[in-house]
């Protein structure tokens, strides 16, 4: 019965911790990498610094979608599935943002910026169930302690 209630919480947080932990710091760090030199064997300075960047746009957003998580407790098992399936399209996204190496297929760097703008901000989805599923626990925890009487 529990299982029935809290497998898209469950599957949610999975599939937001597995999107995250990919994406953050993993290709993020590539991201400098391989634009810092271009094709044509030119230097560009930002990209030295665009790893550093992305990090702290990340915090940044992250910090402001614990502050959206207070917003949106009446938000349904599905619409969680939702919002997290939909996370694991910057996975690709990302990605295009390194390859290929020397030319990227999202060369210009306000695309990475708004992709980890994205991710970061869509983690009020990881915050949200944070919450949820701690007062779920602490819900369960009391009803099988009255049943225990």
């Amino acid at each position: 019965m529990i299982i029935q209630r809290t497998w898209p919480h469950i599957t949610s947080i999975l599939l937001v911790y597995f999107t995250t932990l990919i994406i953050f710091p993993g290709i993020e760090s590539e991201i400098g990498v391989s634009c810092s030199t271009s094709s044509s064997g030119s230097s560009n300075g930002f990209a030295e610094w665009m790893p550093i960047i992305l990090m702290a746009v990340f915090n940044v957003t992250d910090f402001a979608g614990k502050l959206l998580s207070t917003c949106f407790y009446h938000i349904t098992g599905a619409q969680l599935l939702a919002v997290a399936f939909a996370r694991l399209l910057l996975i690709p996204a990302m990605a295009l943002c390194v390859t290929p190496r020397f030319d990227p297929f999202f060369g210009h760097p306000v695309w990475p910026i708004f992709f980890t703008m994205v991710l970061g901000k869509e983690n009020f989805v990881r915050h949200l169930l944070d919450a949820i599923s701690k007062s779920t626990f602490l819900l369960t925890f009391l009803l099988f302690s009255s049943h225990q009487d």
